[in-house]
């Protein structure tokens, strides 16, 4: 999937002020934050700003210029760095377009190395939309395969992975739940009540063409929740296996 710059500029024009509202949203129930805190931690701004396919991690001197004023009067630096913003975001546009190097060309999934603080038999996996400008979820038996794949691979370098594991907005998605058996279901843990600025939290505010999800932004900005809480869930190859190819893979 391709966009001009012009055509990524309004994209990110539409992120940037979502950005600016979900910070007077999350300054309206937490007033003790400041705001350039609150555009840090709690926003899609380090999304809008990254230079890749990620967050980013050290801000542009615009950016840290608009986040000090934002400190100073909210209001005033929204409009003073409305236009100047997104004009920089917007440079991006090759790097928000490119497929990300980490995921093996056309999947949508890819697991990690064991984690300290889990169990070592446990294969985190994480998503990435490798079907955009369409939805993975869309195709069923694809996103099936995917899965299928990574436990297959994963296990060829780590023999006692024998465990699925992820932390996500999307296991409070209806779509993605299918996916999974009984045994993932029951081991769902409580929905986090927080909201963090990366995309297992916020990824639910964008589209599969990576512009602004109107619908669950307005949810958001009318509540001050987020409307599909993430959460973490387990469950064995095994048993993912045999979901799979009973619902998917026949």
């Amino acid at each position: 999937m391709n966009y001009s710059r012009e055509e990524y500029l309004a994209i990110c024009r539409e992120l940037f002020d979502f950005v600016l509202k979900s910070a007077e949203r999350y300054h309206k129930d937490h007033p003790e934050n400041p705001y350039s805190e609150i555009l840090r931690k709690h926003t899609m701004f380090s999304y809008l700003l990254r230079t890749g396919c990620y967050e980013c991690e050290i801000f542009p001197e615009l950016a840290e210029e608009f986040l000090a004023a934002a400190d100073k009067d909210f209001v005033s630096a929204s409009e003073k760095y409305r236009e100047s913003i997104p004009e920089l975001a917007s440079w991006n546009v090759e790097g928000a377009c490119r497929w990300n190097e980490e995921y093996a060309p056309g999947m949508s999934l890819r697991w990690s190395d064991p984690h300290p603080d889990l169990p070592e038999n446990w294969c985190i996996f994480h998503m990435w939309n490798g079907r955009r400008p369409e939805s993975f979820l869309s195709d069923k038996r694809y996103f099936a395969e995917c899965f299928m794949k990574i436990m297959e691979e994963s296990v060829k370098k780590y023999p006692q992975y024998d465990t699925l594991y992820t932390f996500s907005w999307l296991l409070s998605e209806p779509r993605f739940q299918e996916f999974f058996p009984e045994e993932w279901v029951q081991n769902m843990s409580a929905k986090h009540p927080g909201i963090h600025a990366n995309l297992g939290f916020l990824g639910q505010f964008l589209t599969s063409r990576m512009s602004l999800n109107k619908k669950t932004a307005a949810k958001y900005l009318e509540t001050g929740i987020l409307p599909y809480q993430p959460c973490s869930s387990h469950c064995s190859f095994e048993s993912m296996k045999k979901h799979l190819q009973k619902h998917f893979l026949r």
